[in-house]
């Protein structure tokens, strides 16, 4: 019998990044709330949850964009000191 061992996950690591849509980008306030969620390092599905409180924010305020580097967030591991490891030896 043949059986594969697998390494147990314990996060994500997720290449490119996500902005503001041009809609969301377009009303006020929508700004100021990603880059605050940027600097205090939350998820992308976090700083979503926050800009959908806008008034007039669409279901759907964040779009993948590709960039030459990787981003980790505490939120996507069973440890999050592990994102903060990860990021260390970058």
């Amino acid at each position: 019998m043949n059986t594969l061992q697998r390494l147990p996950t314990s996060g994500k690591i997720r290449p490119g990044i996500k902005v503001l849509t041009a809609k969301a980008a377009g009303i006020n306030g929508t700004a100021k709330v990603y880059e605050e969620g940027i600097r205090a390092g939350s998820s992308f599905d976090e700083i979503a949850k926050n800009l959908i409180k806008i008034s007039g924010c669409p279901e759907t305020p964040l779009v993948p964009r590709n960039v030459p580097f990787f981003r980790v967030s505490g939120d996507d591991f069973t440890a999050p000191e592990s994102a903060s490891e990860i990021m260390r030896y970058a």
